[in-house]
């Protein structure tokens, strides 16, 4: 708990400052003061009154406020020999939470104040225990605040506990980036139980997954999450250390409602303000505070996956990293060292993607292979939860090089990814960890897959084939529709490539180009289940991209010159049963290339290029239905146009 003299000596330059601010009586300013002690915040928003008032003398103390001059109620209104204040208090209207009109309707009851004083809202708090539609409503009024700022001819100044001061950050992002100043002040927090109602408050979104299941183009490696808060079984408590264990009891409360989904700010922000004041009452060398080091970095890293703007995020993925490196200061070895160097390497990589992309990821791969050197010096693989956390460290492992070979050095960046995966899956085998092992398969595919993009091997693709075939006993569609897609969509596009490599045997090329339309028929299956659901599920690939390569592989197996050689050529005794009737469905591949390539310009209606780029490969399946099948064949496809379609496509014809 934070001593009396230190708030005191804590408080008094911040209330100083604030003072000097509101003073200062600019128009269009807006000041956020931050405090979660409510008796607190309330003596010092009625001294603060005072003083600018000249009511009363400053204290320069600020603890304690005499109570009986400076109670919660003394706030709510002015003395009546004051003619024009120059701050006027105003508690939010719980009906009707809408601040402008609040200041507008004192404004008409005090007509033409000289100078037109500023104005401090408080009962924000009082919002918690209110319907989530008011809540919202609150936040709606704060934007709209934003967008006639113009308006406003005085100073606001807002009390806030922290919950709600992240809430606006997160929801009302607009009114949040007009503010002037925040004034953060110390002490003891309002018992969270009495006054936060987890159900109420406004929600901003679960989990992010992390995963991104597309190659790049058409197929991008998946990025496996960074971890999610992990939690170490508690130190026992000891004598002077019963506060202590209060907080983190309720900092482990808001954490377990964090993992169990309900990733809202205002949970976040609870979890962190109760560990933050567990670390003052303990000693550094506590072996508790290495953890909740640890579990404070996790709470920032989910701070930074919530929708924010992307300097904000920078902000809290800084915060994480600040919070693993101090722990690490801490703590040489053991599973709590390796855990936080893959948490580390895992904000690195995050960091990676707004700025600096090698140095963070080359940061990240450093922390990783640091965490996986102290798990094998300590031989704890084998344990259970150890080989967990060293098997994932791994895949990250992995992931990191594959994002680092998209930016240099890509054969060896590419080769060191396969390596990581293929360490990985020696612990993580589908008799321990099946879907793990399958998205391990399909990372180490995507790898290979790339790989075959530079040192053009065909036995790269080949081992791309099998990875995502093996990925595939694992993520069906009955266990993660999602993934499943994602792999088929991934095996496609695979196949695709081998079938064009100039390696592979013409039949071989035909039988490689329908198992890519059996792929890609697969994922748009599973990809049109999962968007007809409410909500619909998102996709990690491109849904008419998938159309758009479906076309093409229907466009080479009617056109292919050497295929169609080949077969006619060719004992059909000999051949496949599947390749018998690639020759007689000639014309049917030609209507679903046609078909597939519509539907993809149908859903690139914002991506012009692609839009363009779908419309020159329609233009290419009906020259070619009518080479092969004449004018019948021609005006059948144009009979399958949209209307709006029709007028371009005669225009090029």
């Amino acid at each position: 708990m934070v001593a009396e003299s230190n708030v005191s000596s804590i408080n008094c330059p911040i209330y100083e400052r604030l003072k000097v601010a509101l003073s200062l009586n600019l128009r269009r300013q807006i000041f956020f003061a931050v405090c979660d002690d409510l008796t607190f915040k309330n003596q010092i928003a009625a001294q603060l009154q005072a003083e600018l008032t000249g009511a009363t003398s400053p204290n320069p103390a600020l603890s304690p406020l005499p109570a009986a001059s400076k109670t919660a109620s003394a706030v709510a209104t002015l003395p009546l020999s004051q003619t024009h204040p120059r701050l006027v208090s105003l508690h939010l209207n719980l009906s009707d939470p809408n601040i402008a009109a609040q200041i507008r309707q004192w404004l008409a009851q005090h007509p033409h104040p000289t100078p037109i004083p500023g104005f401090q809202i408080l009962g924000i708090e009082k919002l918690t225990r209110q319907s989530p539609s008011l809540q919202r409503l609150f936040l709606h009024h704060l934007q709209q605040m934003a967008k006639n700022l113009e308006s406003l001819d005085s100073s606001l100044l807002l009390w806030l506990p922290r919950p709600w001061f992240t809430s606006i950050q997160q929801s009302a992002p607009d009114f949040w980036r007009c503010h002037t100043g925040i004034f953060e002040f110390a002490g003891d927090p309002t018992p969270i139980s009495d006054e936060v109602d987890a159900t109420t408050v406004p929600e901003l979104g679960g989990w992010g997954n992390g995963e991104i299941e597309k190659p790049p183009k058409s197929a991008v490696a998946v990025v496996a999450p960074p971890p999610q808060p992990q939690r170490e079984p508690p130190v026992e408590a000891v004598g002077s250390l019963a506060p202590v264990e209060r907080y983190l009891t309720l900092g482990n409360s808001y954490r377990d409602r964090i993992v169990a989904g309900d990733v809202t700010p205002q949970n976040l922000s609870a979890a962190i303000q109760a560990y933050e004041q567990a670390l003052k009452g303990l000693e550094e060398t506590s072996p508790q505070v290495p953890d909740i080091l640890n579990d404070l970095g996790n709470l920032y890293w989910l701070f930074s996956r919530q929708p924010s703007p992307p300097e904000q995020a920078q902000i809290y993925l800084e915060q994480a990293l600040s919070l693993y490196q101090l722990a690490l200061t801490l703590t040489m070895t053991g599973q709590t060292y390796s855990r936080l160097q893959n948490n580390l390497g895992a904000v690195y990589a995050d960091l990676a993607r707004y700025r600096d992309p090698v140095l963070n990821l080359q940061n990240a791969i450093a922390a990783y292979q640091e965490a996986v050197r102290d798990s094998l010096q300590r031989n704890c693989t084998e344990q259970l939860d150890a080989f967990k956390q060293y098997a994932s460290t791994q895949n990250n492992l992995g992931t990191a090089y594959w994002n680092l070979a998209q930016q240099q050095n890509p054969d060896a960046n590419l080769k060191s990814a396969i390596a990581a995966y293929q360490q990985a899956l020696k612990y993580y085998t589908p008799d321990r960890e099946a879907l793990s092992y399958g998205m391990i398969q399909n990372n180490l595919g995507t790898a290979f897959w790339n790989l075959a993009q530079y040192e053009r091997s065909p036995d790269y693709l080949q081992m791309a084939i099998w990875s995502y075939r093996e990925a595939l006993q694992y993520r069906t569609f009955s266990v993660s529709a999602t993934a499943y897609a994602a792999t088929q969509n991934n095996l496609g596009t695979a196949y695709w490539h081998l079938a064009n490599h100039k390696a592979t045997p013409i039949l071989k090329r035909a039988e490689d180009l329908l198992l890519c339309v059996e792929a890609y028929h697969a994922a748009l299956e599973a990809a049109n289940t999962l968007k007809q659901q409410q909500p619909p599920v998102t996709l990690s690939f491109d849904f008419f991209a998938t159309h758009n390569n479906l076309g093409l592989a229907y466009f080479q197996l009617a056109t292919d010159g050497k295929i169609k050689a080949t077969l006619a050529s060719t004992d059909v005794q000999s051949l496949a049963p599947v390749l018998s009737q690639v020759l007689e469905k000639s014309l049917e591949y030609l209507e679903s290339a046609l078909n597939h390539h519509v539907i993809a310009w149908q859903g690139w209606t914002q991506q012009a290029e692609l839009r363009k780029s779908a419309l020159s490969y329609i233009l290419q399946a009906i020259k070619a239905l009518y080479q092969q099948g004449g004018i019948a064949g021609q005006n059948q496809a144009l009979s399958h146009l949209p209307s709006e379609l029709l007028p371009e496509v005669m225009k090029k014809l």
